[in-house]
């Protein structure tokens, strides 16, 4: 009786293990699908599906696509599952994939960072079970945490907070930007997981590069202008040299330092000469050598150029009021001449010409594409015709700037246009991006010629409780070959925890290279002026001579 007992037993395991076998046949599952909770098909061809389990007939297909879906229920080899605003079956056979999602366990936690990065595309939930409401589908993109719970993560969306599921190598503290050396041929996949199909092979090795994210022993690359992963196995990949660029280069336009021009009615010749020639040292030295002139006031104006609304009256009237605001007696063009005459006197440089940059419009709004880039077009040929008529004797026209902080992957195509039309007319790209913006550290793949890269530690620090905003972006900065920004307003002389964010970037800048390239000062409109008043002093005289120091001495004099 016990030998019988332990034949059939015997014999149910290895039935349910020749079952298991036959499952897995033509799908890929992952190993612990046994035990598993819930799951997620992923369909990379065109996919039957059907009314019931066990019709023949399909009722129609699913096409070829990245995101995937929860499954509601399952019967035997049948999976349900909500595809549009219906919910169908689908074989197993027919599966390209089967993604396992454990379930929750004990406490959610607080995530040790506000904002993460996921590298994979997948589907929010509102519960963190497939079988909720899916309430979107999403790309790889920064992600806002608001709890987490093994590989879950609770986040914000615009329709609610909702639960994602992401692996190991799917989502980062930090996205891991660095310069890399591919050493051997390494196939090349969509997305960091080895379940998607191979889309190539990187084999023109050795190979440096720039790994725009970094997950585990996955690397983000760029060829031919697609973005695609690599898996590096041990001794494959190894990281390169990654040094900042120096300053004023071809490169970068022959720029130094550069700080917005403030607005002119708020401006003076005497101003800009302070903001052009200090005294450091026991001697006379150019501190601010570019000027970057864009739109400011808003609300006077009624537009901005980061977002400019060119759907509302005559978009091609208002840029043309502007460009000839700009050139007028007494407006931007007019005092940086001025200002910059008075500087060759004191300096004894009678052939020195300030650099200046002019900040372009973002046409948004219901606008066809066309007319967005015919827009920017006119205006920047509109510039160049005004230069070319004033023929400012101390000015020199260095390029463009890109005047939105952030570029949208949908905006992608139309910023490399213009970027292109700027470099065809003979002049520079330049852009600024805030802290994690989207696609901030791809600045060279978006057409850009040269970029500085905002901490916005000194603003935002409270609004990124986990994050080394200075160490992030110098590091950034220098795999990529950009400038940094250092950022100060007038509270500079209210509060002093304001000078301790300035000191903050002045000290570790300096520890990392960063005041080696092109550095951009924002000043919170004139606030520079406050080093130049005796009354602060004793407030800030200290920061004063780091400052000065930071922006005007060579490496070797450090």
């Amino acid at each position: 009786m016990v030998a019988q007992m332990f034949l059939h037993t015997f014999i149910k395991k290895l039935t349910g293990c020749v079952l298991l076998i036959l499952a897995l046949a033509g799908t890929q599952v992952q190993a612990e699908a046994v035990s598993a909770s819930f799951r997620e098909l992923y369909f990379f061809k065109q996919t039957p599906y059907y009314s019931m389990p066990g019709d023949t007939q399909a009722a129609g297909y699913i096409p070829p696509r990245e995101m995937p879906e929860g499954v509601l229920e399952t019967q035997g080899e049948w999976y349900k599952i909500g595809y549009g605003k219906q919910e169908v079956w689908v074989r197993k056979a027919d599966v390209s994939h089967i993604r396992i999602l454990p379930e929750k366990t004990g406490e959610d936690t607080e995530p040790t960072r506000k904002y993460m990065f996921l590298h994979h595309p997948v589907s929010v939930y509102q519960e963190a079970d497939p079988r909720s409401k899916r309430l979107m589908y999403i790309h790889p993109q920064r992600i806002q945490v608001l709890k987490q719970n093994g590989g879950w993560y609770q986040i914000r969306t615009d329709n609610g907070p909702g639960w994602l599921y992401a692996g190991a190598d799917q989502v980062t503290e930090t996205i891991g930007v660095r310069k890399i050396t591919v050493k051997a041929p390494i196939p090349l996949y969509p997305y960091p997981d080895l379940f998607w199909e191979q889309v190539g092979t990187l084999s023109n090795v050795p190979y440096e590069t720039i790994a725009y994210a970094t997950a585990g022993n996955w690397y983000k690359i760029e060829q031919q202008g697609r973005f695609v992963w690599l898996h590096a196995e041990k001794g494959q990949v190894e990281s390169a040299k990654a040094a900042y660029p120096d300053r004023k280069t071809e490169a970068n336009g022959y720029v130094s330092n550069v700080i917005f021009m403030t607005e002119a009615q708020h401006t003076k010749t005497g101003d800009l000469f302070k903001r052009m020639v200090v005294q450091w040292n026991n001697r006379p030295h150019w501190l601010f050598d570019t000027f970057i002139i864009r739109p400011v006031g808003k609300e006077r104006r009624g537009y901005s150029f980061e977002t400019f609304d060119a759907s509302k009256g005559n978009p091609s009237e208002t840029l043309q009021k502007y460009v000839t605001e700009v050139f007028s007696p007494g407006k931007e063009i007019d005092l940086l001449e001025k200002a910059t005459l008075k500087a060759r006197i004191q300096m004894k440089d009678n052939g020195y010409r300030t650099n200046v940059i002019i900040g372009l419009p973002n046409p948004t709004g219901t606008v066809h594409p066309t007319q967005r880039t015919a827009l920017v077009n006119g205006y920047i040929e509109r510039i160049i015709s005004q230069w070319e008529a004033r023929k400012p004797q101390a000015l020199r026209l260095a390029g463009f700037y890109w005047t939105n902080e952030i570029v949208p992957d949908a905006d992608r195509a139309f910023v490399k246009e213009v970027g292109e039309m700027v470099r065809k007319k003979g002049y520079k790209f330049y852009w600024a991006p805030y802290f994690q913006a989207a696609n901030a550290e791809q600045w060279r793949t978006l057409g850009f010629d040269f970029a500085w890269l905002q901490p916005n530690h000194y603003f935002s620090k409270e609004n990124f409780p986990g994050a080394d905003m200075l160490g992030e972006t110098n590091a950034i900065a220098r795999q990529t070959g950009a400038g940094t920004m250092l950022e100060w307003n007038w509270k500079l002389i209210e509060d002093p925890k304001y000078v301790q964010a300035l000191n903050q970037y002045l000290d570790l800048g300096r520890l990392a290279g960063a005041n080696r390239p092109s550095v951009f000062v924002y000043d919170g409109e004139g606030a520079v002026d406050a080093f130049f008043h005796d009354v602060n002093a004793a407030k800030l005289g200290h920061i004063k001579e780091k400052l000065f120091a930071y922006l005007l001495a060579k490496p070797q004099e450090e």
